[in-house]
């Protein structure tokens, strides 16, 4: 699992932010965005009032939840893929394992679509999605018209 954006503090608040993290992620892996914090904060090991210190909101933790999974599943996929200089191959890579990776995960896709925190998140990511598609039109793997022709913001 990819290292939380956790920043400076004491080593005991960065291990519960972790914690909290991962508990969390696997309880929205099992029961999407309905799950519980009193439930989360059980599974890491804290207490709710050390949770809420972390993450005031639940959109706040769930955000949190969605960088995570980013950075472990989707960020390195991207990476490899912009380092490839094929770009169908590229481009077919990044779409088989972020297929997988969502089915795999499917409580953690349904946050995508849940709430104004992660459109950041996600528009970040579809950013290097968009510029791989342009590099596949460019070398004629895509058409032009299959496709949109804005990039996101």
């Amino acid at each position: 699992m990819a290292e939380t954006r956790i920043g400076h503090g004491r080593a005991d608040s960065r291990r519960n932010r972790a914690a909290i993290v991962t508990a969390a992620r696997a309880a929205v892996e099992d029961l999407g965005d309905k799950v519980s914090l009193e439930k989360i904060a059980q599974q890491a090991q804290v207490t709710t009032r050390t949770l809420f210190r972390h993450f005031p909101a639940k959109d706040d933790l769930l955000a949190a939840v969605l960088e995570d999974y980013f950075a472990d599943r989707v960020e390195p996929v991207l990476l490899r893929a912009a380092a490839d200089t094929d770009p169908r191959r590229a481009l077919v890579d990044v779409l088989t394992e972020s297929t997988a990776a969502f089915v795999e995960h499917p409580g953690l896709l349904a946050l995508i679509s849940s709430g104004a925190r992660t459109a950041e998140i996600t528009s970040r990511h579809l950013r290097p999605l968009a510029e791989m598609l342009a590099r596949a039109r460019q070398a004629g793997v895509v058409r032009a018209t299959s496709c949109r022709t804005t990039s996101p913001a």
